[in-house]
């Protein structure tokens, strides 16, 4: 809350008015002023009696003395009214009211044999207060509307003001919620938004204080990216986890949710069906892959894909995610290559062979799964390349 003192100087002035046997003191201007007035008589009260026995004013109370004579009293801190006066014994109406005196007739009713007059008008110096509150939250995420609040005091006639987006109000306080304005980090309006909004409190005397808040607005959850959508030659029935892209262009968490069971968001690591993702921050969708396509129908295997809807704020996408295709089994069934002997002058009868029997080479091209190499003969052995004799499995 701002608050200010301000020293101010009076302008009061005071005059009578009234006529017949009613009169007012009235008091003008700002401020207060210390009135002076004084009774006076001129009067023998045994001829005609006493024009006035008493006047009252404010508390204080001027008394005739009966003879010649004045009476005078200071009203202290009279600040601007109307003021009626009280007479006690009087006994006619008054000979006279001007802006400074009143003349008063005994039984005589000729001369003025009372006066009551305003002698002196002592204007006094003196301080006010004013003070204005505006509150308002420093920033707004995720919304644009802005709770706000707003007071002012000050002495009697002072004024109060707020501008601002929104309502504005010229009461000494309210509270509203103001909705308006939208960032866009990306865009023309960029990112935050600032809204500001004053409190001015001014007295009837000029005293003035203003208290000033801004808040800033983020509320631009809509992404922008080139999303990656599709995913191929996937392993089949396996968890995968999929980079779709990086949120952009938002300045407030944005929610986004994958459609389906077993389909989640998540970044780095944390994942859920719904997510709230902040700018900067990898977008990935975990999911598991259907299992091979079974149809054999074809020359060659067949891919099986499936769709997630991936919901942002105002816009989906469908991710596609396909499993590569399977391969069907190949069988090479070469012909026997048996009697075979690598040298032609070893006696197989009286000696045993040095050397295996081999066969000739075989090429295997175009092979594009495992291929396991079985034998009718469980001695067989095969090199393969040149990575040394194996045994192997006999059929």
């Amino acid at each position: 809350m701002a608050s200010k003192t301000c020293n101010q100087s009076s302008s009061i002035s005071a005059e009578f008015s009234g006529s017949g046997s009613s009169a007012n003191l009235v008091v003008s201007g700002t401020g207060n002023a210390n009135v002076t007035l004084k009774l006076g008589w001129r009067d023998n009260p045994d001829d005609y009696g006493d024009a006035i026995d008493t006047i009252s004013l404010l508390g204080q109370t001027w008394n005739s003395p009966g003879e010649d004579g004045s009476v005078t009293k200071t009203l202290n801190n009279v600040g601007p009214g109307t003021y009626g006066l009280s007479f006690g014994g009087l006994l006619n109406d008054f000979k006279s009211v001007s802006n400074s005196k009143i003349q008063m007739l005994d039984n005589d009713g000729n001369d003025a044999n009372a006066e009551f007059e305003i002698t002196v008008v002592s204007n006094n110096s003196f301080s006010e207060t004013v003070t204005a509150s505006m509150s308002a939250p420093t920033e707004v995420i995720g919304t644009n509307c802005v709770s706000t609040n707003w007071s002012g005091s000050g002495p009697g006639g002072t004024t109060y003001s707020k501008t601002g987006p929104g309502t504005n109000s010229s009461a000494s306080g309210g509270s509203a919620t103001i909705c308006g304005g939208n960032s866009n980090p990306c865009g023309g309006s960029g990112s935050p938004v600032s809204r500001t909004w004053t409190m001015t409190t001014t007295s009837p005397n000029g005293c003035t204080i203003s208290e000033t808040k801004s808040t800033n607005i983020y509320n631009d959850d809509k992404p922008t990216n080139s999303w990656t959508t599709s995913f191929i030659n996937l392993e089949p029935s396996t968890l995968v986890t999929l980079n779709l892209g990086t949120m952009a262009c938002i300045d407030a968490p944005s929610t986004v949710s994958a459609a389906g069971s077993g389909n989640f968001v998540g970044n780095g690591g944390s994942f859920s069906g719904t997510k709230s993702f902040n700018n900067g921050e990898t977008l990935e969708l975990r999911t598991t892959t259907l299992p091979f396509n079974l149809d054999t129908s074809g020359t060659s295997g067949a891919t099986n894909s499936k769709t997630v809807t991936i919901s942002f704020p105002n816009y989906d996408i469908i991710v596609t995610i396909t499993t590569k295709a399977p391969i069907i089994e190949e069988i090479f069934d070469y012909p026997d290559n048996i009697n075979k002997y690598p040298y032609e002058d070893i006696d197989l009868i009286s000696n045993t062979p040095t050397e295996n029997i081999t066969t000739a080479q075989l090429e295997m091209n175009d092979i594009d799964i495992p291929v396991e190499f079985k034998a009718s003969d469980g001695n067989t052995q095969i090199n393969i390349n040149g990575t040394g004799w194996v045994d192997v499995r006999s059929t």
